[in-house]
């Protein structure tokens, strides 16, 4: 086979994985478009030579993250930047093919490290095991630097099947991508013992290789793994019980005003536009929870006391608890946040404030800023601020009033919602009721609006309480702690979504753990390496 056929093939197997992410309805599929990447990545090992073996992963991966990230294309042509087409799509061409090509160049590693731990044909489950064990850290690794986006994880394309994912709130979303590997592997593993044994083409010589003794082993354990982990599942949803305290009814606002909107109009309009939406929502729903979306007034809060004023009249003329995304400076240093300010229901502004802990990467901030702009300094057109955001440090909870109830209000904003042990650490600091005000605006109403809002029902699993997330061109939910959506609104309408919901002081296992399972696998992989490493001196002796 030539080297450009291989090459291809693994390009292909990266945008069959790819197709659950971008039609969620599709989820099972995720449990067989990963075999024939395994496959051929088990069968080749041997005669792979260390490039080789990277490359496959790049091409695999340019495939995979090539048609993950499409949704970029939702961007042109960027009329907020004020640019021409021609600039438009440059800058969404270099973001979407930019984007895929760093996580690709990632991704070569995780056939590299396989190529180089090498495991035999002959032990099948060590090669699952390894190629799961790469697979997860190579996700969770994601969260670790500015240029890791964790956006790609296989556990968001389970969304459309709930009883999948409760296995989150033991082990983490990693848990789950781990589980979609390792059956695929199993898959993978009884596929190639069965083509070993064919002989000829008829149904007869395929139904005998079928029976193959270690491939109905191999596809029996995968297909228990799945059963299994569905019953854990199922059992959850079917005993889980939230209401345990008294309801709060809470409500999103999403004003569908665009980031063009936004930043051309004044701040008074989009104030206005809120501060209406919610007196409607509150007469027609009785919501004592109101959450905002990101940066919905684009100013520093604290420079213009008239719209605090008017967000605090508000909040205490409708009795309700008020989150408002804004901006803050800091006084001393003059860094500037992203930030999350409460207002309660006697219209007092909370002392407290929450920092938007991970900014976007040339949005909010560009990242090795000098060298960035004197390769590419067109990128500095994706950043629409003239000095860059401060990231913020502390989980911030608002201890408030809401209604009769005194409950723990967690914030987080947009891009935090993809980094589950940020979640974890608010719930760690008190947090019963976690509130998501995000801008998906840029996304319009493409794959990247519903992917993002996959993020939001993974951290309510994982962390067991309600997620009550608004965003300002949309998609605006509530999600339970068993991740069902309980209140929608649809992208690019104007309106507000609201549920009852209950405030939680339980504890999953995984909030209390964390990301034990990540370093299991990273355990597995050093010992693997290890024992490669002392089998090899044994034989040079």
């Amino acid at each position: 086979m030539s080297k450009a056929l291989i090459y291809l093939k693994f390009f292909i197997c990266g945008i069959a994985v790819s197709i659950p992410y971008v039609f969620p309805r599709f989820w099972i599929l995720a449990y067989i478009t990963l075999v024939p990447f395994v496959y051929m990545l088990i069968g080749h090992t041997e005669s792979f030579n260390k490039r080789k073996a990277y490359l496959v992963g790049l091409c695999f991966g340019m495939g995979y993250f090539g048609v993950m990230y499409h949704w970029f294309t939702e961007f042109y042509p960027m009329e907020f930047a004020s640019v021409t087409k021609g600039t438009a799509a440059l800058l969404v061409a270099t973001c979407w093919i930019g984007l895929a090509l760093v996580q690709a160049l990632e991704f070569g590693f995780v056939t590299l490290v396989y190529r180089l731990l090498n495991p035999k044909k002959e032990k099948p489950l060590i090669c699952a095991f390894v190629i799961t064990a790469i697979w997860v850290v190579f996700e969770w690794q994601q969260n670790l630097f500015w240029r890791g986006v964790p956006w790609a994880r296989l556990a968001i394309t389970q969304v459309e099947a709930p009883f999948v994912l409760q296995s989150a709130s033991l082990l983490g979303g990693q848990f789950v991508s781990g589980l979609i590997v390792m059956i695929n592997a199993l898959l993978a593993i009884a596929a190639r013992y069965a083509v070993e044994k064919l002989d000829g083409m008829g149904i007869k010589a395929i139904t005998g290789a079928l029976k193959n003794k270690k491939t109905a082993i191999l596809a029996s354990v995968a297909i228990g793994l799945f059963a299994i982990n569905s019953l854990f599942g199922a059992v959850r949803l079917l005993t889980y019980d939230a209401e345990t305290n008294k309801p709060i009814k809470a409500a999103a606002i999403q004003g569908n005003l665009s980031s063009l909107d936004k930043w051309s109009a004044s701040p008074a309009k989009s104030l206005n536009v809120y501060l209406e939406l919610t007196k409607k929502c509150v007469k027609e729903t009785g919501a004592k929870l109101v959450v905002w979306p990101e940066s919905v007034i684009p100013i520093t809060l604290s420079a213009y006391p008239t719209f605090t004023d008017r967000i605090a009249e508000c909040a205490d003329e409708l009795d309700i608890t008020l989150l408002v995304g804004a901006f803050d400076r800091a006084k001393a240093t003059e860094d500037e946040y992203n930030t999350m300010y409460l207002f309660s229901a006697d219209g007092e502004l909370s002392k407290e404030r929450y920092h938007k802990r991970r900014l976007v990467p040339f949005g909010e901030y560009t990242p090795m800023e000098k060298l960035v702009l004197t390769v590419l300094p067109v990128l500095d057109t994706f950043n629409i601020f003239n000095d860059p955001l401060s990231p913020g440090e502390n989980a911030t909870v608002f201890k408030t009033g809401v209604g009769e109830s005194e409950v723990g209000i967690g914030p987080l904003i947009c891009f935090d919602s993809i980094y589950d042990y940020l979640s974890a650490s608010t719930v760690k600091n008190g947090a019963e009721i976690i509130t998501l005000s995000t801008n998906d605006s840029w996304f319009s109403d493409s794959p990247a609006v519903w992917q993002h809002n996959s993020h939001a029902v993974l951290r309510a699993i994982e962390t067991d309480r309600y997620i009550v997330r608004a965003a300002t061109t949309g998609v605006s939910t509530v999600i339970s702690p068993t991740g069902e959506v309980i209140a929608q609104i649809e992208p690019l309408s104007e309106g507000y979504c609201v549920a009852d919901i209950y405030a939680q002081n339980t504890r999953t296992v995984y909030s209390y753990i964390g990301n034990v399972f990540v370093y299991i696998c990273i355990g597995f992989i050093a010992f693997t390496a290890s024992y490669k490493i002392t089998e090899r001196i044994k034989k040079s002796k």
